[in-house]
């Protein structure tokens, strides 16, 4: 070693673990008189605030419900590991398998069905040889949250093909309050069991860290519902599809895989449609971004039984029937379109 960076080498040495024995003392310290407060997850039913503020929330990983009340739960059941209503799935993909993972909403959740298998997503797996689709629909999810949430969970999964199932209202942000009431259940939390949104889980595991932000840097922030609710918020866009759609094309591009955009009708009139321009919207950005484009429409107006609809359990979501109908249309076109 070069005698000339020695000295300054030494007082690095002594400057470091003067540090560290002041954190490990002062951890140590907090510990002791327990001045550190306790850190959990603020969720209510099926979802918890994110530490992604472009997700706003997340569903809550493997939560078993089988309760009545369904407030913010959804459906009763499992979800896996993830969050989702699906099973579980391994990253490595089994040989000859082809990956089908479905981005979406309430729909493709399967709002208002007793089984998974009900769902458009567990009707694609059953039609469809030798391949295995992932679920990952939330409740109250625009366009962007969707793009946020694969990134950080289902890439790690190669598909072959990304289906968005598009809902009408996924230029409006709509989600039932779901955020605004994981955000003002976390400012009436007990300073003793605090939100740990935004926190890496190993920091957690000290109480050091824990008593600097939550007992010194909260203490300065004031009116901290209101400036969390317009960071939410603003980090929320209303209308985010032109952007995430040409956002989830570069992905695509850079990970090799195909994209197809479904839309569902809004189960209001089908005979006397009033949202055809949402539907030319929709298709024109498609065409712009070279995504495959599925529009259900006509095929929920085509199976209308003598006026009367028994697809749809509301405006918005697909009865059993109408799932089916949707798998088996979704599955056709995948097998003739796109893996021929």
């Amino acid at each position: 070693m070069n005698s000339k960076f020695k000295p300054y080498i030494n007082r690095f040495l002594v400057f470091f673990l003067g540090i560290l024995f002041a954190l490990v003392l002062g951890e140590i310290f907090i510990r002791l008189l327990r001045q550190a407060p306790q850190v959990a997850w603020v969720q209510k039913g099926r979802y918890r605030l994110s530490s992604n503020i472009k997700l706003g929330y997340e569903p809550v990983p493997a939560l078993d419900y089988h309760g009545e009340e369904m407030s913010f739960y959804d459906w009763q059941g499992e979800t896996n590991k993830l969050g989702f209503r699906d099973y579980e799935h391994n990253e490595k993909r089994a040989l000859g398998v082809y990956r089908i993972l479905v981005l979406g909403d309430s729909i493709t959740a399967g709002l208002g069905l007793s089984t998974y298998k009900d769902t458009f997503c567990g009707q694609l797996e059953n039609v469809l040889e030798k391949t295995e689709v992932f679920n990952f629909g939330v409740s109250g999810y625009n366009t962007q949250q969707e793009v946020e949430i694969f990134k950080e969970k289902g890439l790690k999964y190669s598909p072959d093909l990304v289906i968005v199932a598009y809902c009408l209202n996924d230029r409006e942000r709509d989600d039932g309050d779901i955020l605004l009431t994981l955000l003002e259940m976390e400012e009436n939390n007990n300073q003793k069991k605090i939100s740990l949104v935004r926190n890496h889980p190993w920091l957690l595991k000290s109480a050091l860290y824990r008593f600097i932000k939550y007992k010194i840097i909260l203490a300065f922030r004031k009116n901290k519902l209101k400036g969390k609710q317009s960071a939410y918020y603003k980090a929320l866009a209303e209308d985010t599809v032109e952007e995430y759609f040409s956002e989830l094309a570069d992905i695509a591009k850079k990970n090799n895989f195909k994209v197809l955009v479904v839309v569902f009708p809004l189960f209001e009139d089908l005979i006397n449609y009033k949202y055809l321009k949402e539907h030319s919207y929709i298709k024109e950005i498609c065409e712009k971004e070279k995504f495959y484009y599925l529009d259900l429409l006509s095929v929920f107006k085509e199976d209308l039984k003598g006026g009367e609809n028994k697809l749809a359990i509301d405006i918005y979501h697909p009865s059993v029937l109408g799932h089916r109908l949707a798998g088996e249309v979704i599955a056709g076109y995948v097998e003739k379109e796109i893996r021929s």
